[in-house]
């Protein structure tokens, strides 16, 4: 008899001890998927923010003649005048919250960034933000650089 109530209680513990690591390992397998899904949703969602003020930038400079969209070509002159533009003025008549900085590229096989050069032969690649630096460039810089 005291042989059986030994048995028994080890087995009841034994019992509870699986439960508990089970709950345990349910909790933890839990949290790794809540914390892996926030993880992977906030990237996707960055992604597709940056795309979407892209797209929001580019309809605001279209809008503004930097591009005949029944021709589908690129207008030097509106560039040049936005350029000369102070940044802060440009954000202002763009309506644009943040910072930007926008290259125009040929249509050339592999695309190359085009240097638009106004009557004085001074000549630009970019349109934006001073303080962004792409490539080792500061957006809005005379090309070549000074």
């Amino acid at each position: 008899m005291w042989l059986k109530g030994c048995i028994m209680r080890f087995s009841k513990k034994a019992q509870a001890w699986s439960i508990d690591l089970v709950i345990g390992l349910m909790v933890f397998v839990l949290i790794m998927v809540v914390f892996y899904s926030l993880i992977g949703g906030e990237k996707e969602s960055t992604v597709e923010d940056f795309a979407n003020k892209a797209d929001y930038v580019a309809a605001k400079l279209f809008g503004m003649g930097l591009v005949n969209e029944d021709l589908g070509e690129f207008n030097d002159t509106v560039f040049l005048e936005l350029s000369a533009e102070d940044y802060q003025t440009l954000k202002e008549d763009l309506g644009i919250a943040g910072d930007f900085c926008v290259f125009v590229e040929t249509n050339d096989d592999p695309p190359q960034v085009k240097v638009i050069v106004n009557e004085l032969g001074v000549g630009w690649i970019s349109l934006g933000s001073p303080d962004l630096n792409v490539s080792g460039y500061n957006c809005g810089q005379e090309w070549p650089p000074t």
